[in-house]
């Protein structure tokens, strides 16, 4: 069970492949999602499924392998360094809260997902884009974390290393593509802004792909990232 296995009897190979395939589900679910005219009801299967396997990301980036550890796993668990990461659900607990769900499954998942979170005890969230506003910011907690895991191989972790730009995380923990990747869909989809979001056409699961990429500077001076998806 990956949400409370009473023996660890994962391994870090298993981890990562989960975690990638997990994104591959995303990716799939979305390219669906956006092919089609969407409805209120369907706003709520949008959040919730893709609440889900956010979830399962989380719950399997957590659990300790029996074989050999990941820094990046330890660490985001709070085992190593005693401070534990995570994303945030406000937005998600306010949105679901009201939003149409038209089947029994759907709230259960949704219920699921809320006791999850709320049993975690995060130190500091991460992948909170909004809380900006989705202005894609590099937040400090997320770049905290980065160089946690960064100065495992004696280095520091640059702004850059949020998109991947800056191989010193992609190359060594590839679990961090998949988590950023997941998490972003999730809190994409809860996006208010209509204009947000592409036209409905058919789409392909390859152009989900997300591609990240910076900008140096914005009105106020600031880095920012750049994330382009369908094309």
């Amino acid at each position: 069970c990956v949400w409370t296995p009473k023996t660890p009897t994962l391994q870090h190979g298993t981890q990562v492949h989960v975690l990638h395939l997990l994104r591959l589900l995303m990716e799939h679910f979305v390219s669906a999602a956006f092919s089609i005219a969407s409805k209120r009801s369907f706003d709520g299967v949008k959040i919730v499924v893709a609440g889900v396997m956010a979830t399962i990301a989380d719950a399997v980036l957590r659990q300790k392998v029996v074989d050999v550890p990941s820094d990046f796993s330890e660490i985001f668990s709070g085992r190593d360094e005693g401070c534990a990461y995570g994303t945030a659900i406000g937005l998600f607990s306010v949105q679901s809260e009201t939003i149409e769900v038209l089947t029994q499954e759907l709230n259960v998942a949704r219920t699921g997902i809320l006791d999850y979170f709320d049993e975690l005890e995060i130190n500091k969230e991460i992948c909170c884009w909004e809380k900006e506003y989705y202005r894609m910011y590099p937040e400090k907690t997320t770049m905290a974390f980065l160089n946690a895991v960064a100065e495992r191989m004696y280095t520091t972790a640059t702004e850059d290393c949020v998109s991947g730009r800056d191989l010193t995380i992609v190359n060594n923990y590839p679990e961090w593509v998949f988590y950023r990747d997941i998490n972003f869909y999730w809190k994409y989809l809860m996006c208010t802004d209509l204009e947000g979001f592409p036209v409905v056409k058919q789409y392909e699961p390859t152009v989900a792909r997300l591609d990240w990429s910076n900008k140096d500077h914005d009105q106020s001076g600031r880095m920012y990232d750049m994330v382009r998806l369908f094309g």
